[in-house]
């Protein structure tokens, strides 16, 4: 048996996983013996599982896998050991939160291209940089769909008052269909309360689409970051003027899962799926003039599910099939997890040309499923325009 010390952050096996004191007898994984916390018990497959390669030596320090890992997997194999661990140490060391999606009651993805607005680091003998704040609060709809900018948000640095400060606004998106999510805005203008420019963020291609990028706020569920680039003080800003929504298309491309083993619908231990780890999809791209490539691979890095959980771990290789034409052009990609074929949850990111090689997203959905239940998981790349011609002010 192998057990995650989420203290240590470190995997405890063998003998050192049944380690547990004298006053404490009883069943169950045990403690650390180096720090004493309570250890996290991860279970391996027990059906269906692929022969072992003879030749392949074993990596104890992948348990979640019965073959030694390609090395571009680590890193995805590894966020799974962490996301096993417990949403607790997930939330200490990547600011995750429980995120709100269609069909279920609460999701946490841990992804390489989520964005947070955190107080930036401060340098020894310098005056730590300043956040200056402003709560909005506008909103505007149209055809069903209601967009709300909560807050403007601007690093100042105390040291250097004429350098450029960086600038996010802060959104909020209701009423898109099942399987859309933000991922950028059209004909965004931001004025000041003289009509004069307050800022000019950077338009990038976004699939086939071109606009403002908008991220996913891995602290705040449903929350989206726009970066606005270099702007004056928030309280300048009078207007903000949109045409359209960038938004992503269900996802079409699946790869099965199998069913929820017997018993893993009354069990809190995630069990892995029978089916779906290390395969391999090609995923669709949309073209674009400055995007050189048509295709993704995407490859399934582990699939478990317990009773009140369902965990799916891929990566995505975008830059093996063309070079991104510049540093602000993204592709954009959805993963959601589909039982009977209903969507139980999912999430939309952008992939660009700072990211790494091969990005990796673990969804973390919050969900019962009865025992039986088929499981896939879906992937997507397509995008589509909501029409928002809408100007927001106080």
């Amino acid at each position: 048996m192998s057990a995650w010390c989420p203290r240590c952050d470190e995997l405890r096996s063998g003998f050192e996983a049944d380690f547990r004191p004298e006053s404490e007898p009883g069943p169950g994984p045990g403690r650390c013996p180096e720090c004493g916390a309570e250890l996290a018990e991860l279970e391996r497959p027990r059906a269906r599982l692929p022969a072992p390669d003879p030749e392949a030596a074993a990596d104890p320090a992948f348990p979640v896998s019965l073959q030694p890992p390609r090395s571009r997997l680590r890193a995805a194999l590894l966020v799974t050991a962490v996301a096993l661990s417990g949403l607790g140490y997930v939330a200490g060391h990547a600011g995750g939160q429980p995120a709100r999606a269609a069909g279920a009651s609460a999701t946490t993805s841990t992804t390489t291209s989520g964005r947070t607005f955190e107080q930036p680091l401060q340098r020894r003998g310098q005056p730590a940089p300043r956040i200056e704040r402003r709560p909005l609060g506008w909103h505007a709809s149209a055809g069903g769909v209601t967009l709300t900018l909560d807050a403007v948000a601007r690093t100042a640095d105390q040291a250097d008052p004429s350098s450029d400060a960086t600038a996010v606004l802060i959104v909020r998106v209701a009423g898109l269909s099942g399987g859309q999510h933000l991922l950028g805005l059209q004909g965004l203008e931001l004025l000041d309360a003289g009509g004069g420019v307050f800022a000019a963020p950077a338009v990038a291609s976004i699939g086939r689409q071109r606009g403002v990028a908008a991220n996913t706020d891995d602290t705040a569920p449903g929350t989206y970051l726009v970066s606005l680039g270099p702007a004056p003080s928030p309280a300048t800003l009078a207007k903000v003027q949109l045409q359209a929504l960038i938004v992503s298309q269900p996802p079409r491309v699946t790869a099965p899962l199998g069913s929820v083993p017997p018993g893993a619908d009354r069990s809190a231990t995630l069990q892995a799926l029978p089916q779906g780890s290390g395969d391999q999809v090609q995923l669709p791209l949309e073209r674009a003039a400055n995007i050189g490539r048509d295709s993704a691979t995407v490859e399934l890095s582990a699939a478990f599910v317990s009773a009140h959980r369902a965990v799916l771990v891929v990566t995505a290789d975008f830059n093996g099939s063309g070079a991104f034409a510049s540093e602000q052009d993204v592709v954009p990609f959805t993963v959601a997890l589909l039982a009977d074929g209903r969507e139980v949850c999912g999430r939309s990111d952008e992939f660009g040309a700072s990211q790494s090689d091969v990005p990796s997203v673990t969804l973390d959905c919050a969900t019962s499923l009865s025992a039986g239940t088929k499981l896939s998981a879906a992937f997507g790349a397509a995008t589509a325009t909501v029409a928002f011609p809408r100007a927001m002010t106080r």
